[in-house]
């Protein structure tokens, strides 16, 4: 994996998330309309980022012959072409209502991902072959894992924006 340009995919993927809620009243990020708040999508993002970099930091038994189990074309496909095609999150996923204040919110969101980059630049995280798997997609790399960051977060960028229309 290019780090290099797995970071600036990153980073657009943070500003346009950014740029969204920038847009959103007030009065709308609490509202609850078809599911979840925005508050609680932010949240979603949120854990489920803190789950899979815990997940990519630890050791795995479990190894790839290649780089990429799934790849960025089936994962954006899944997550973004089939964005109406729902799936229940997993307990440790689901919003808990912590999020309340978009401040609040861009801080933790903007520290974990810049803690992300920290890890992969240094080799603390690791892009190797290691498999982890994953509830609904099943066994996947750390770059399938990387790349499953930003498309998810694609995924429910485009959800909130619908929200707001």
């Amino acid at each position: 994996m290019d780090l290099t340009n797995y970071f600036n995919c990153l980073n657009q993927n943070n500003k346009n998330l950014l740029e969204a809620i920038d847009r959103i009243a007030d009065d709308k990020l609490s509202k609850k309309t078809n599911g979840w708040s925005i508050y609680e999508i932010l949240e979603h993002i949120y854990l489920t980022d803190k789950i899979i970099f815990s997940l990519i930091s630890t050791p795995s038994e479990n190894k790839s012959d290649t780089n990429e189990i799934i790849g960025t074309i089936e994962l954006e496909n899944v997550l973004i072409g089939k964005k109406y095609h729902k799936v229940k999150s997993p307990e440790i996923l689901n919003p808990k209502g912590v999020i309340h204040d978009i401040q609040d919110f861009k801080n933790i969101f903007s520290k974990q991902r810049e803690s992300l980059k920290v890890n992969l630049e240094s080799g603390k995280i690791k892009v190797d072959n290691r498999i982890f798997k994953h509830p609904f997609l099943g066994e996947m790399t750390v770059e399938d894992w990387l790349n499953f960051v930003i498309f998810h977060t694609k995924r429910h960028i485009k959800q909130i924006e619908e929200k707001i229309l």
